[in-house]
């Protein structure tokens, strides 16, 4: 399991990737708007990262971020988008959800897979909860 945490206003995003010792390695996590203040709900958050080794849907791979804070209002479904190597890819479609209020997981879809130097940035826009 490897971890590292990456500040976000009010709270630390810590990254973990727990899937047969394979890894993702965090570059930023940002919301918008950019001037979000305590008590206010971001419209978006964005998570971008690169693996590091190859993930795959045929072994049930996933990537999944924890908060030290809420991240979301509510477990259960989020509205996110993905790009890899900044291209929009549905690799993830059907597979992202808010895990709690501060774990969200993207499962890899089944036959699919990332590579490991793929540039990885999901785009969330509900369920996000107030910092």
């Amino acid at each position: 399991k490897m971890c590292w945490g990456i500040g976000l206003f009010i709270f630390l995003a810590q990254f973990c990737e727990i899937v047969r010792g394979r890894s993702v390695s965090g570059t930023s996590v940002a919301v918008t708007p950019s001037t979000a203040t305590e008590g206010t709900t971001p419209t978006n958050a964005q998570f971008s990262l690169t693996a590091t080794t190859r993930l795959q849907g045929s072994q049930s791979d996933s990537i999944t971020i924890a908060a030290s804070h809420a991240i979301w209002s509510a477990a259960g479904a989020v509205t996110c988008t993905c790009t890899r190597n900044g291209v929009s890819t549905s690799r993830f479609n059907g597979g992202m959800s808010a895990v709690s209020t501060t774990v969200f997981e993207a499962a890899v879809k089944n036959f699919w897979t990332v590579s490991a130097g793929d540039v990885l940035v999901f785009t969330c826009t509900d369920n996000l909860a107030a910092h």
